[in-house]
């Protein structure tokens, strides 16, 4: 499955979260933080899955920091999956 993610959009890390929690359709009980979007992302969908963050350097420029820290995130979860040996599992592409 793949979820994206549009940059033009996503300038604040509410933005982001609230992008991410229509992306994937999460429940209504995502919190929209960091915790909780590492729940979603470790434990909530079935693998394999992409998530694509196109202009990603909008959000980038825009978020600053919290930019850097979301996109740790991802790469975190995905390299949890493959250090499991997880033959299906999240992909994560900035463009």
């Amino acid at each position: 499955m793949i979820f994206n993610l549009s940059g033009e959009t996503i300038k604040s890390l509410t933005d982001f979260h609230e992008a991410f929690a229509k992306a994937l359709d999460v429940p209504d009980f995502y919190g929209g933080n960091y915790s909780a979007l590492w729940d979603v992302l470790t434990g909530f969908l079935s693998r394999p899955y992409k998530i694509v963050w196109n202009d990603s350097a909008a959000s980038s420029k825009a978020m600053g920091k919290d930019f850097d820290r979301i996109v740790d995130l991802l790469k975190e979860a995905s390299q949890a999956d493959a250090s499991c040996g997880a033959d299906q599992k999240l992909e994560i592409v900035l463009l």
